[in-house]
């Protein structure tokens, strides 16, 4: 979870100075993937690993629902943070596609930290 975190922080700044977010048309894709995946893996950190609430592993639906509903509220969040403070805007001015493209990979990236998140041996 943790080096995923790192890869996202790094590859931001890389995308952030070089301008690959609107350079390269698979950056954005990338980087949401990525960010729905550390999301995910976050939830199922803190809900089932660090403690803080729940003493019991997860169930394989349980850490599903959980990584993709968190990467998707995050995702969600993040798109309106873009639009309202003018962030993003996509070549060719279609804001609709591009939030949809976005919050795709965003669901993308919480599922495969849901699979993770079913491999138990990951929390022993």
């Amino acid at each position: 979870m943790f080096a995923v975190v790192i890869l996202v922080g790094v590859l931001h700044l890389a995308g952030s100075i070089y301008d690959f977010y609107w350079n390269s048309f698979w950056f954005d894709g990338l980087m949401h993937f990525l960010g729905g995946l550390a999301m995910g893996l976050i939830f199922l950190w803190l809900w089932y690993v660090s403690g803080l609430f729940e003493k019991n592993l997860p169930t394989k639906r349980e850490a599903m629902i959980g990584a993709v509903v968190f990467a998707m509220l995050v995702g969600i969040g993040w798109e309106v943070f873009e639009y309202v403070y003018g962030i993003a805007v996509p070549v060719g001015g279609n804001y609709p596609v591009d939030t949809f493209h976005d919050l795709c990979f965003d669901f993308l990236g919480g599922i495969a930290a849901g699979f993770f998140g079913q491999i138990k041996s990951l929390y022993a």
